[in-house]
């Protein structure tokens, strides 16, 4: 490891309480944040270590509340104060303060269809220690986005493999509307591109964190086709697709200066089933849109004949970078059976019995084995790996 991070954070929870909107619950929480940079200062006596850039390390104290109307609609508040400093004395510092707020509202009909329209607004305010490349110390924005996300679910009965199943049909359709605001000057003390998945496909910002707001005119499609078993409800089988378009182009591109004008993103093909007992099987593949070509992969098999009896085994192809095969497990070698002095531990509560002692049973556990194993097929060894034991006594754990 090369970054080591500590942190401290508390969190306070006030109780609910109505607003004249609705029921509303309301938090408040602070915290602290600081990196050690495992890295010669002098680039020259360690230049495999030059591209490291030190993260910021913050003070924040922040606010959270939402509320659920009795009509429907929902509400967010956010708002947070946070100070950014950095080991790397040439990174700029400051302070922020900035606050989210957004409103939606559910629409249902029968048939499953459904619509959510929101609209949010994202307003931020800097003061930095140092002037930034134009000269300024000061910044404030405000962004606002609208969206609308349209779904629907339909579904028929269906036989396959003398099975009883249950099949359905899942499109959705979600658009964005945020507009350009330039950001240029602001530091990117928080924020960071959004890797590409099922997730942040349909999301309104391509970046994480509050610095960097992308424009965004565009409208996601997806598909997804489900079967379940009949009798059980359980789902055997998943297939889905999905792919962004855009509408106009994307001044604010988080892997270039210049605006992002492909219409298309690529395509993701998503897959899993449950067919046979205890095994799962899922994938994903990331197809290019402009090259035609598969650019991520991942297929992965999950046995897990119990709680607590787990093996993984997953593949991982990324274009021009890695392709790995990881194995990882949990299993218990040794003690009570695995969740016993849990469900001790409940039945004793659930009757008034403290779980402990003479009032009820003792504490005791079980040994679980615990590894992950990381191999590069380019480098031919391990990446990375892991091995541990873990101690489960019901009311202490013990993990090295």
């Amino acid at each position: 490891p090369r970054l080591y991070d500590s942190h401290a954070q508390i969190e306070h929870q006030l109780n609910a309480r109505n607003w004249g909107l609705g029921a509303s619950q309301t938090s408040i929480y602070g915290g602290i944040q600081d990196w050690q940079t495992l890295k010669d200062l002098d680039p020259a006596s360690s230049p495999e270590l030059s591209d490291i850039i030190t993260p910021y390390g913050r003070q924040q104290l922040g606010v959270h509340s939402k509320s659920m109307a009795d009509n429907g609609l929902m509400w967010n508040l956010h708002a947070e104060v946070n100070r950014f400093t950095n080991q790397d004395h040439s990174q700029i510092t400051g302070s922020r303060l900035h606050g989210v707020a957004s409103v939606e509202k559910q629409f249902g009909t029968q048939g499953g269809v459904s619509l959510l329209p929101r609209l949010s607004l994202n307003s931020a305010s800097y003061q930095l220690d140092q002037a930034s490349v134009s000269g300024r110390k000061t910044y404030n924005r405000t962004v606002p986005t609208f969206s609308l996300d349209a779904s629907a679910v339909f579904e028929r009965p269906t036989r396959i493999f003398n099975q009883d199943l249950v099949q359905t049909l899942e499109p959705r359709i979600r658009y964005v509307r945020t507009p350009y605001v330039n950001q240029t000057d602001i530091p990117l003390f928080d924020s960071a591109e959004r890797d590409f998945n099922q997730y942040s496909i349909y999301s309104d910002n391509v970046y994480t964190g509050v610095d960097r707001i992308s424009d965004a005119n565009q409208v996601t499609l997806g598909m997804t086709s489900r079967m379940f078993r009949a009798d059980t409800g359980i789902e055997a089988m998943r297939l889905g697709m999905v792919q962004k378009v855009l509408l106009s182009d994307q001044r604010i591109n988080p892997e270039s200066d210049q605006p992002l004008t492909q219409e298309l993103s690529d395509m993701l093909l998503l897959g899993s089933a449950s067919i046979f007992p205890n095994w799962s099987l899922d994938g994903a593949v990331q197809l290019s849109a402009q090259n035609h070509r598969t650019e991520r992969s991942v297929i992965g098999t999950r046995f897990s004949p119990g709680a607590w009896r787990t093996i993984n085994l997953a593949y991982r192809y990324t274009r021009d970078s890695s392709e790995q095969i990881d194995l990882g497990w949990q299993w218990p070698i040794a003690g009570a059976t695995p969740g016993l002095t849990h469900l001790l531990k409940d039945s004793l509560a659930a009757s008034g019995g403290t779980g402990n002692g003479a009032q009820g049973a003792p504490c005791g556990g079980t040994w679980y084995a615990v590894g992950r194993l990381n191999y590069s097929v380019r480098d031919k060894r391990l990446a990375n790996s892991l091995l541990g034991v873990e101690y489960d006594a019901g009311c202490w754990i013990a993990r090295v």
